[in-house]
């Protein structure tokens, strides 16, 4: 979660701080893959069984979440590619 949005004016409020997640990504040398506002439509969906993307496939929120699912996807392309690199047929003699 990166920062409160507010449900009346959709103000944003870094409550954490600015640039955390940035800053711990490049310190482990990984990718930030994305950030979350603390909204109460992702709780709400969440606690009645149904993810904010099926509640309210439209939302910001939604899209936000999407966003990551996708770099997660190329990033796992990418770690497949890598492996296939790696990949060493073993042959036995009979």
């Amino acid at each position: 979660m990166s920062v409160f949005s507010c449900p009346s004016c959709g103000h944003e409020t870094p409550i954490f701080g600015r640039d955390g997640v940035a800053a711990a990504a490049a310190h482990l040398a990984v990718p930030a893959l994305g950030q979350l506002p603390l909204e109460l439509g992702i709780r709400a969906a969440g606690d009645a069984g149904r993810p904010v993307v099926v509640a309210e496939p439209r939302s910001a929120a939604a899209g936000r979440i999407v966003e990551i699912a996708g770099r997660v996807l190329e990033r796992l392309e990418e770690e497949a590619e890598l492996a296939k690199a790696w990949e060493v047929e073993i042959v036995t003699e009979k």
